[in-house]
């Protein structure tokens, strides 16, 4: 799915929907295009306890607790490297 600004209120709202409604652990935003000092707030708006960001704040990566991965998807993870 792609949103074109997520600062924006009524984008945030249909994100958290769908979010709610498919029961997503990981999400996984590419050029945000916000700040980095709003990454906590997005985080806790989206209902995610972890985070992180690329260097280049391009890659933003949310999950939640209960996010697991299997080992297929883990070596794949390994053998990637973001820049």
């Amino acid at each position: 799915m792609e949103f074109r600004g997520i600062a924006d209120h009524s984008s945030l709202q249909r994100l958290r929907k769908l979010l709610c409604i498919h029961s997503v652990s990981l999400l996984v935003v590419l050029e945000p295009m916000i700040d980095t000092s709003s990454f906590l707030e997005f985080q806790q708006k989206l209902g995610f306890e972890f985070g992180l960001f690329n260097i280049s704040n391009k890659i933003w990566t949310f999950w939640k607790l209960g996010f697991h991965r299997s080992e297929e998807h883990t070596s794949e993870l390994q053998s990637q490297e973001i820049i």
